[in-house]
C-alpha cells in the first residue's frame, strides 16, 4: 500500500468518525430535549384530557404490586368499587356496589375479617337499611354523643339507642329486654 492509497483511507476513516461524532451529538442533544420536557424543567405543560375511559376495570396496588382498590363490573351488571385488602382474604375491607336494579349496597368489615356492617338502600320504603353493626355519632371532640345499634348480650335482645352529654357520658336510652319465659 503505497502513500496515496493510504491518505485516501485515512481521510475516510475520518470523514466515517466524524459522522458518527455528529450523528451521536444530534442524539445526546435530542435526548437531553426529551428529559428536560418529561421531568418539566422546560416548563409546566398539562396532559390532554380525555372525555371518556373504557374498561372492564381498573386496579389500584401499592408499592408491592397488592391490589388496594378495584373499579369493575358486579356480577349482576351493575358497578362495583371495592377499597383496602384484608390480610388472608381475597375481598376489599369496604366494597360499594350498585346493582343493575338501581339498589346500593356497602359492606364495611372488621379489621379481623368479619362482616362489621351491610348498608343497603333495598325496600320501597325509602329508608336506609343497616344490617349488623351500629351507628355512633361523635361530635368535635371525638366524644359519643349518640349510639344506635343491633345488641345481642345477655342485657339486651334487639335495638338500643343511647344518648350522651357532650363529655360522652350516658344521658338516656332505650333497649328492647329479653323476655322471661315462666
Amino acid at each position: 500500500m503505497n502513500v496515496e492509497e493510504r491518505l485516501t483511507k485515512l481521510e475516510s476513516r475520518h470523514r466515517t468518525w466524524r459522522l458518527r461524532t455528529v450523528l451521536l451529538g444530534v442524539v445526546t442533544v435530542a435526548l437531553a430535549a426529551n428529559v428536560v420536557w418529561l421531568t418539566g424543567a422546560a416548563g409546566s405543560r398539562e396532559l390532554p384530557v380525555m372525555e371518556s375511559v373504557r374498561a372492564r376495570a381498573f386496579v389500584v396496588v401499592d408499592d408491592h404490586g397488592k391490589m388496594q382498590g378495584k373499579l369493575t363490573t358486579a356480577a349482576n351488571g351493575g358497578g362495583m368499587l371495592g377499597l383496602g385488602s384484608i390480610p388472608g382474604r381475597e375481598h376489599a375491607s369496604a366494597l360499594i356496589v350498585g346493582d343493575s336494579d338501581g339498589v346500593g349496597h356497602v359492606w364495611l368489615w372488621r379489621q379481623d375479617g368479619g362482616l362489621g356492617t351491610y348498608i343497603t338502600s333495598k325496600g320501597d320504603d325509602g329508608l336506609l337499611n343497616l344490617y349488623g353493626g351500629g351507628v355512633r355519632v361523635w361530635n368535635s371532640n371525638g366524644q359519643t354523643v349518640a349510639l344506635l345499634v343491633n345488641s345481642e348480650s345477655q342485657e339486651c335482645h334487639g335495638g338500643l339507642l343511647a344518648i350522651a352529654d357532650a363529655d360522652g357520658k350516658y344521658v338516656d336510652g332505650v333497649m328492647a329486654t329479653k323476655t322471661k319465659k315462666h
